[in-house]
């Protein structure tokens, strides 16, 4: 089972709790806003959408090394988030669902 969340807190230790052998996801778009309001006007949404989606794990941290370049306090940032949760490269290879984001959820909330 494979759960997509935004990294709140009380979720994950619910996940963690009830379902310990699952897979958790953040969405890539929640990521990319918390990191646009962070370190505003500084990186690209679309250089972080790319770095998510890369199938490789060397593309993945080619991709983010550019960030260093531009901001170290977001490439740190970036880092912190454990690359199995919103990295295409390093999703579990056992869970058909290749999706960064929780649009389909989020069309529920309406």
């Amino acid at each position: 089972m494979t759960f997509m969340s935004v990294r709140q807190n009380c979720v994950l230790l619910a996940i963690e709790k009830h379902w310990p052998r699952s897979c958790n996801r953040f969405c890539v778009r929640h990521l990319v806003a918390n990191i646009k309001r962070q370190f505003k006007g500084q990186l690209s949404s679309l250089d972080i959408w790319n770095a998510a989606n890369k199938s490789t794990k060397k593309g993945f941290l080619e991709e983010i090394s550019k960030f260093k370049t531009i901001n170290e306090d977001a490439y740190n940032y970036i880092m912190k988030v454990e690359s199995h949760h919103c990295a295409l490269h390093a999703f579990d290879r056992h869970v058909m669902y290749d999706y960064v984001t929780n649009d389909i959820t989020e069309s529920f909330n309406v």
